[in-house]
């Protein structure tokens, strides 16, 4: 948006996919105030890059940094896996992730040795039967082993023209052989929340999966939370297992459903001005609250779950989280392309880091049992003991 900052908050490198296999998981809704002026542009790509990264990366650079002779060299030299250079083709796809929808084959995955771990699917996708599911390795793509390539490359081989195919070679998770199969890349939209109502152990709990983070989260969330505060739950259970983020304005608006007042976040960064976003009085009620995570929320899916333990007492459920504890803006650049950089970092209320830490569960689930039916059994418990 012109005129504005895209700050995002999204984990995708060091193992975590947040846009179900194209690689391309970005957002760019701004938040806060407009930008400083851009850097002056310089004649070469390298020359602009390094200009940008000079007025906005969220610590110094070292001249060992900028020395380097290409925009890939300062990139890597700077070993921050949330800065990286977006193709026009990729900043195309960022556009179309930011309308909530894109090309893909309708799976999240994480790095594993070798290959991509399958951690979820996106449900009810009628255009194609339902051939991967959690814990399948995916080995091979289009004939190329994944053992040696990097998780980069690995999913920009899954990415690709909408009706075109791609074949996998797949390691099921039930142990059976291995086996190769075709899909066809789909434009998919991104679901953005699950819900349904739970009977169980006497009560009546709302249960609601939030996928991520874009424009209309914060709408969708509160609306079905009003919902289950109209028909008098017993408590309502918000699900961020596999939840890799997206904007951060949203994180802080869902934290605003539930949490009445104090701070939800602050932001700090060597050329941002520090802010803290403040909860509004505008929680929709007391309902009492299960956070469910694994290691796969991240980001902005951390920033709520932190805000909402903090702020208004949530039971949080699962295994330590990710531990992506920064925050990104995207920087169009001359030809088409875009720099996604780090500009700040977040602190949960009280000035608390994630980044590296992830948030500790109040009630842990082993990773060796991550069936939803024992998520929803802790969760029930917790709440019926709190």
């Amino acid at each position: 948006m012109k005129g504005h900052r895209a700050y995002l908050v999204v984990a995708i490198a060091a193992g975590l996919a947040a846009s179900f296999a194209t690689g391309f998981e970005l957002r760019s809704r701004s938040l806060g105030p407009a930008p400083s002026p851009p850097p002056a542009r310089h004649g070469s790509l390298r020359g602009e890059v390094a200009s940008i990264l000079r007025a906005h990366y969220y610590s110094p650079l070292s001249r060992h940094v900028l020395g380097a002779a290409t925009v890939g060299g300062m990139l890597r030299r700077l070993d921050d896996p949330y800065t990286r250079y977006l193709t026009p083709s990729d900043y195309r796809l960022l556009k179309d992730a930011e309308a909530g929808a894109y090309t893909g084959i309708g799976v999240t995955v994480l790095h594993a040795p070798g290959g991509l771990l399958v951690t979820s699917s996106i449900p009810r996708i009628a255009t194609r039967p339902h051939v991967l599911h959690r814990g399948d390795l995916i080995t091979t793509i289009d004939g190329t082993s994944l053992a040696t390539l990097s998780y980069r490359r690995a999913l920009d081989l899954i990415a690709g023209d909408e009706g075109t195919p791609v074949q996998l070679g797949v390691r099921p998770s039930d142990g059976g052989p291995a086996t190769r199969i075709t899909l066809v890349r789909h434009s998919i939209a991104e679901p953005v929340v699950r819900s349904r109502m739970i009977a169980s152990r006497g009560g009546r709990y709302q249960y609601l999966r939030l996928f991520g983070f874009p424009a209309s989260a914060a709408e969708r969330v509160r609306r079905l939370a009003q919902h289950a505060v109209s028909r008098h739950a017993d408590g309502l259970i918000l699900d961020l297992r596999g939840n890799p983020g997206g904007l951060l304005s949203q994180a802080v608006s869902v934290s605003r459903v539930f949490v009445d007042h104090g701070v939800v976040v602050s932001t700090e960064g060597l050329h941002e001005p520090s802010q803290a976003f403040y909860a509004n009085g505008t929680a929709v009620g007391r309902l009492p609250l299960v956070v469910l995570i694994d290691r796969s929320t991240a980001s902005a899916a951390e920033v709520t779950a932190g805000a909402l333990r903090i702020g208004d007492g949530a039971i949080v459920v699962g295994e330590r989280s990710f531990g992506k504890g920064t925050v990104q803006a995207i920087e169009p650049l001359v030809g088409g392309g875009a720099l996604k950089l780090t500009v700040a970092r977040f602190l949960l209320a009280g000035h608390v880091p994630v980044d590296g830490r992830g948030i500790v569960p109040d009630v842990h689930v082993p990773a060796s049992d991550h069936r939803t039916s024992t998520f929803l059994r802790k969760a029930v418990q917790a709440l019926t003991a709190a």
